[in-house]
């Protein structure tokens, strides 16, 4: 087994469609391990109520392999995060930076809820992650549920420089006034 091409491996864990499948698989040697990591990534949703996201982020900080995967990225906030956290400074329950930072495969962003508190800014969040990731294959934003705090002026989000490879950006807001 050791001296089968991942390229088979992967092609034979692509028959596997349930996640659970894949991670019986994952969990009959470290030679697969490895191998359906990748597929189980490479559609990766991000919740920041979900109680084992620190311990995915951690995964994703460790394994630079493992961030070549994904392709498809979900970054889902709790309506209720924002009243978690105290004081003025601005939080973040992700980072940009340091976790999808080597992404390099990245095709689809969808953001729901933004995942900084009202003092954060939606436009550092978006310089952070054109600037801070190799999006040359990125070629879809959907940003859904964002907060009417989120949109300081009109020309907030223009201000951000898009890469020339994004060719659709949504973005819908949950709570705008009148």
């Amino acid at each position: 087994m050791e001296k089968l091409p991942i390229e088979l491996r992967e092609h034979v864990a692509s028959f596997l469609k349930h996640p659970q499948d894949l991670a019986n698989l994952a969990r009959t040697s470290s030679l697969w391990l490895g191998t359906t990591r990748r597929i189980l990534y490479s559609n990766l949703t991000l919740r920041s109520d979900f109680p084992a996201v620190q311990l995915t982020l951690d995964l994703l900080k460790k394994y630079d392999w493992l961030k070549k995967a994904v392709t498809s990225l979900n970054i889902i906030t709790a309506p209720g995060w924002c009243c978690q956290v105290q004081g003025t400074r601005v939080q973040q329950w992700l980072s940009v930076k340091s976790h999808i930072r080597g992404m390099i495969n990245l095709r689809r962003i969808k953001v729901q809820g933004f995942p900084r508190t009202p003092g954060g800014k939606p436009r550092h969040f978006f310089r952070d992650l054109f600037s801070s990731c190799e999006l040359n294959s990125l070629t879809e934003i959907w940003c859904t549920d964002m907060p009417a705090w989120s949109v300081r002026k009109d020309e907030e989000m223009v201000q951000v420089p898009i890469p020339q490879n994004v060719k659709k950006i949504v973005y819908h807001f949950r709570d705008l006034p009148g």
